[in-house]
């Protein structure tokens, strides 16, 4: 066999067994990841937690420093997309293990390779220079530029009564300051819980927190799934009942 020849058997030989043997599609089946693409309603985006909620997808999209953001075929800044805005997005999907066992039930999850804005581009650029919203001071707290409020960025992990987490709060010293109090329940929103949920548990217990309001409970940190819960209205008696804290101060 002629030299061509011979190199042309060996490509094919080692193309049918890097794409179309057994062997390579079992790889490909227990990777479980796929690419897929949706046109969507974007209902929630957090750049602090890289998370994604779109209206026609069962599971959070999440995106990272590879991630393609553009208008038409201008690349543009995540902080330009905005709740409600229309998007293709190319997305690479796999599945999770089954929760609980045995029960066939995989939770899916995306992560986002290329995201087609649908807006005008003047828009995108002008909301591309508005700063983030949550910033890490690096100090144990997160401030919300929107409501001018600083967050304790992380709780002890200890579960307190009513009189307790109004004596923790009183002696709390974080960052310099020495005005902290428990959060209003109007003080809860979506972004807030997504923000704390961004840090993985890691910085903080998955329960539900005080606020300044005994009859409320507020849930921080929570899973995914649990991003859309709002405050509990409890009728439990707040001298029997022990919850966690996380503190929050007006910014001067």
């Amino acid at each position: 066999m002629k030299p061509v020849g011979r190199l042309l058997l060996l490509l094919s030989v080692l193309g049918f067994f890097l794409c179309g043997s057994p062997f390579a599609q079992h790889q490909q089946k227990l990777s479980g990841a796929k690419t897929k693409s949706v046109e969507a309603l974007i209902k929630e985006i957090n750049p602090d937690t890289n998370v994604i909620i779109l209206d026609d997808y069962p599971g959070i999209v999440t995106y990272n420093k590879g991630t393609v953001f553009v208008v038409g075929d201008v690349k543009v800044s995540p902080s330009a997309v905005r709740k409600g805005t229309r998007a293709r997005v190319t997305y690479t999907e796999s599945l999770g293990k089954e929760d609980p066992p045995g029960s066939g039930i995989r939770p899916v999850s995306g992560s986002a390779m290329r995201i087609v804005l649908d807006m005008p581009l003047e828009a995108a650029q002008e909301l591309s220079e508005k700063p983030q919203r949550f910033i890490d001071s690096g100090d144990g707290t997160i401030t919300d530029t929107q409501r001018k409020l600083m967050w304790q960025k992380k709780d002890d992990g200890k579960k307190r009564t009513w009189k307790e987490a109004q004596d923790y709060v009183r002696s709390l010293r974080l960052a310099g300051h020495m005005d902290w109090r428990l959060p209003d329940p109007a003080e809860h929103d979506k972004a807030v819980v997504m923000m704390v949920m961004g840090k993985k548990r890691s910085e903080g217990t998955a329960d539900w927190y005080w606020s300044s309001d005994q009859r409320v409970w507020l849930p921080f940190n929570y899973s995914a799934t649990h991003l859309l819960v709002g405050p509990m209205i409890s009728l439990a008696e707040p001298k029997k009942t022990n919850r966690v804290v996380r503190c929050v101060r007006e910014l001067k």
